[in-house]
C-alpha cells in the first residue's frame, strides 16, 4: 500500500467516526496514537504501548494521568479490534499470501493484540506529587470576580467555577452535565442537587451543592438556572461553548479541555521569591481545595469519598492532605462559606440583574 493508503486504512481502522464533540478528546488520542504508528513504522498488528506511553511523556511531554487517558483509550481500541469477525482477513492483508509461516505470523498477531488490552501494557510510571497549592481566600475571591457578568458566557463560567469548587465536580463530569441532572428545591432558596453521570475514574451519584454550615448557594443557584433556562443546548448538555465576544453559543457541547480552558482563563496574584506573579488555576487545585476546605470542618473522609466519586479511599487522603504550599491557618476565613460569602456582597447588583431575566417558577419566589 502506498504511504497515503496506510494512513487512510489506520485512521479508518483506530479513528471514531462519530463527530461529537464529546468524543473530540477521544478522537484527538486516537489520531496521535496512528500518527505515531505510521511515522515509527510500527505494524497496527504489534502494537508496544508501553513505547507508546514513554513517547506521550517524554517526548510530546504530557502529564502521567493525561498519559494513562491517552492510554486507555488504545487499548480499549484494541479490544473492540479483537471482537471484530474480519480481524484475521485484515491481520492477513499484512501477510505476503506466500509467506511460509503466514498462519504462525496471524496467531502471533493476535496474541500481540490480546497483550495490548492487559492492564499492564503501556504502563505509565505516576511520580505521585506530596505537594498541593490550595488557593487562599484572597486568591479565590480574585478568581471568582474574573467572569465578566455582563455576558451569557461569564455566567456559564462563573457556574462552573462554582460547581467545581462547591460541588468538587471534575472536568469530566461537568462535560457530561444534561439539563435534566440540575435539581432545584422549589421550596428553598439556595438547595440545588446535582445527579452526576459516570465518568472514568469517577462514580455515578447524587450530591447536594449546599450545606448551610458552609456555603450559601444562592448566587451559584441563580447562575445554574440562568445557564439552564436562557443559553442553547446542543445535545441538551447543561454547557455549551461560545462565539467571540461571549454572547451568542456556537451550539456545541463543552469537553473537557474546553472546560480546562476556561477555569485557564482567570489567573490568581501569587507571590514568589518576593514579587507578585500571575498563575492559572486548575480544576483539580478547584476538587482538592473544596475537600481541604469541608475536611477542616469536621466531614468525615468517608462522606467525602462518596461526594468526590473516589473509588479508593488513599485517593481522597491526597486530597486533604497538608501540604507545604498549603495557607497558613490565620489565612483562612472561619467559615468554609468565606470566600463565597465575600463574592455574594460583590455581586448583589448583578444578581438581582439575572434575577430579571429567570424564569422562576411560583412556588420559588
Amino acid at each position: 500500500m502506498s504511504k497515503e493508503t496506510t494512513y487512510a486504512f489506520l485512521e479508518n481502522l483506530f479513528v471514531t467516526r462519530d463527530p461529537s464533540e464529546r468524543l473530540k478528546d477521544t478522537r484527538y488520542r486516537q489520531r496521535l496514537f496512528v500518527d505515531w504508528l505510521f511515522e515509527n513504522n510500527i505494524a497496527w498488528h504489534h502494537p508496544d504501548l508501553d513505547r507508546h506511553a514513554n513517547f506521550l511523556v517524554n517526548e510530546k511531554g504530557l502529564a502521567e494521568s493525561s498519559a494513562v487517558a491517552h492510554i486507555a483509550t488504545i487499548r480499549s481500541n484494541y479490544r473492540k479490534l479483537l471482537e471484530r469477525d474480519d480481524l484475521i482477513d485484515l491481520i492477513r492483508t499484512t501477510i505476503a499470501d506466500d509467506a511460509p509461516d503466514r498462519e504462525e505470523q496471524i496467531v502471533a498477531s493476535i496474541q500481540a493484540i490480546y497483550e495490548a488490552t492487559l492492564p499492564k501494557s503501556g504502563h505509565v510510571e505516576a511520580n505521585r506529587k506530596t505537594d498541593f497549592f490550595y488557593p487562599t481566600t484572597a486568591q479565590l475571591n480574585e478568581l471568582f470576580k474574573g467572569p465578566d457578568l455582563e455576558t451569557s458566557q461569564g455566567k456559564r463560567d462563573i457556574a462552573i467555577l462554582g460547581l467545581i469548587f462547591c460541588g468538587g465536580l471534575s472536568e469530566n463530569e461537568i462535560s457530561k452535565l444534561r439539563r435534566e441532572d440540575v435539581h432545584f428545591a422549589p421550596n428553598d432558596g439556595n438547595e440545588v442537587t446535582i445527579t452526576v453521570p459516570k465518568t472514568p475514574g469517577g462514580k455515578a451519584r447524587t450530591i447536594p451543592l449546599y450545606d448551610q454550615k458552609l456555603f450559601d448557594m444562592s448566587w451559584l443557584k441563580f447562575a445554574l438556572r440562568r445557564v439552564n433556562t436562557v443559553c442553547d443546548h446542543p445535545e441538551d448538555s447543561l454547557f455549551s461553548g461560545f462565539h467571540r465576544g461571549g454572547y451568542s453559543t456556537n451550539n456545541k457541547p463543552l469537553s473537557p479541555r474546553a472546560i480546562r480552558k476556561i477555569v485557564h482563563k482567570y489567573p490568581i496574584t501569587v507571590v514568589e521569591d518576593q514579587s507578585t506573579k500571575k498563575r492559572e488555576v486548575t480544576t483539580l487545585e478547584l476538587r482538592r481545595s473544596f475537600a481541604r476546605r469541608l475536611f477542616l470542618h469536621k466531614v468525615p473522609t468517608k462522606a467525602l469519598q462518596a461526594h468526590l466519586g473516589h473509588g479508593r479511599r488513599t485517593t481522597t487522603l491526597e486530597y486533604i492532605s497538608p501540604t507545604a504550599e498549603e495557607p497558613k491557618p490565620e489565612e483562612y476565613e472561619p467559615c468554609a462559606a468565606g470566600p463565597i460569602l465575600n463574592m455574594i456582597q460583590t455581586l448583589d447588583e448583578k444578581l438581582d440583574e439575572w434575577r430579571k431575566d429567570f424564569v422562576i417558577d411560583e412556588d420559588d419566589e
